[in-house]
């Protein structure tokens, strides 16, 4: 049986309810004896500064909880470089721009940072105008050769 717990709050800059939420989600952890469980934060990376997220990460990677960041999608690379030096997650959610720093692919396939690529949302959110010009294809190739 697969346990699964979400959590939603608005990525409105607000810290306070942020931490709340990592601290409800250990108690759940430790009360339901959870093995598996991660943090996770989504939204327009491009209209929302990450510093009010930096001590919830760290609170989270300090109790060995796993992370996800949302990065590199409206905001490209630069925001998957910034995530990953101020969040430290193991999976990045979208991150498919990431595909336009050979640099930052190197990297993120040494370290074995995960994601989560949705093309479909990539073209509704107006990162790429059509399929045929998703960076999917260029990312899958440098990541997993």
């Amino acid at each position: 049986m697969t346990e699964m717990m979400c959590f939603y709050l608005p990525f409105d800059g607000l810290l306070q309810p942020v931490i709340k939420c990592v601290y409800y989600f250990l108690a759940c952890k430790v009360h339901f004896r959870l093995k598996t469980y991660s943090f996770d934060i989504a939204a327009d990376e491009a209209g929302f500064p990450i510093d009010n997220h930096i001590k919830a990460f760290q609170f989270a990677k300090n109790n060995h909880i796993n992370c996800t960041a949302h990065a590199g999608e409206a905001k490209g690379p630069e925001s998957v470089l910034e995530t990953l030096e101020n969040f430290h997650p193991s999976r990045i959610g979208h991150g498919v721009r990431s595909a336009e720093n050979d640099k930052l692919l190197t990297f993120l396939k040494e370290n074995n940072i995960h994601f989560e690529v949705c093309p479909t949302s990539n073209i509704q959110v107006n990162v790429f105008d059509k399929i045929e010009n998703h960076l999917l294809i260029k990312f899958t190739i440098r990541v997993f050769r």
